[in-house]
């Protein structure tokens, strides 16, 4: 069959005037020369594919479909019924013009057939992080939410092509994403400085309680601890407050090494 005959096509005849006609021959028996209008461009439609049925010709019906030249959309409803909605998705997707498959199909068919761009136009963010490829994000054509997708693909756990994809997002998407947020402390805890560096203090103790940590300072102390000394030197006082600390507790220390040794 040709795909790209469009679905619904010029009949030679009114579509009742065509289903009579195929009908009539149908009933008739005339088989043979039923089959010649079809591939003349005759419509086959649900009306005609259900006479096939009632009179007998169940068995021809996939070699009806697969020399018919045009067909209308009532008739996938028929397939349907007769196949079942999977097979007559699969069929209809490999069969039917191109520009309105998507009407009939359902999303789990267009994942089948990875039918991304459908899936876009349907705003299926969740089924497109679970089941497209990183090309498909990467794909300059492919204009999409950027926010949408960034969280679907987090709560994919799809942590590398977000970052694959980095030139899409803002930092604010990162900043508010817990989960990518952690992942980034772990992975690439320079880039996760680099996003805090643009946020005020307050919404960096935020993200701290967010993050599992008590304080902020707790937050900075596992920055140290992986040697952001710049970041922490430069975007906090971090740096200071901690060397007054540790002169504090090495005095603290002293008096009370004094303290035992006046015992003695």
């Amino acid at each position: 069959m040709e795909k790209e005959q469009k679905l619904e096509n010029v009949y030679p005849l009114s579509k009742d005037e065509n289903n009579l006609l195929l009908y009539d021959l149908i009933k008739e028996g005339k088989f043979e020369i039923f089959c010649q209008r079809i591939k003349e461009g005759y419509g086959l439609t649900a009306f005609v594919l259900t006479a096939m049925l009632n009179y007998g010709y169940e068995g021809k019906i996939e070699e009806i479909l697969s020399s018919c030249k045009c067909w209308t959309s009532d008739m996938f409803d028929f397939l349907v019924i007769y196949w079942g909605r999977e097979k007559a998705e699969d069929y209809w997707i490999q069969h039917a013009d191109k520009e309105r498959v998507a009407e009939k199909l359902s999303n789990e068919a267009l994942v089948r057939h990875q039918r991304w761009n459908e899936l876009l136009e349907r705003e299926a963010y969740e089924l497109l992080a679970e089941h497209a490829p990183l090309e498909f994000f990467q794909n300059p054509d492919a204009s999409y939410d950027t926010s949408r997708v960034f969280s679907a693909l987090v709560a994919q756990k799809r942590f590398e092509d977000v970052l694959a994809l980095d030139d899409k997002w803002s930092k604010s998407d990162y900043f508010y994403s817990t989960e990518m947020m952690r992942y980034l402390l772990e992975h690439d805890v320079e880039k996760s400085c680099k996003i805090l560096s643009i946020f005020s203090v307050n919404a960096k103790q935020k993200l701290a309680v967010r993050l599992g940590f008590e304080k902020l300072d707790d937050l900075y102390q596992y920055l140290y601890d992986n040697g952001q000394i710049d970041f922490l030197r430069v975007e906090t006082d971090f740096l200071r407050r901690l060397k007054h600390k540790q002169h504090w507790l090495l005095l603290k220390h002293f008096r009370l090494w004094c303290f035992v040794k006046s015992f003695f």
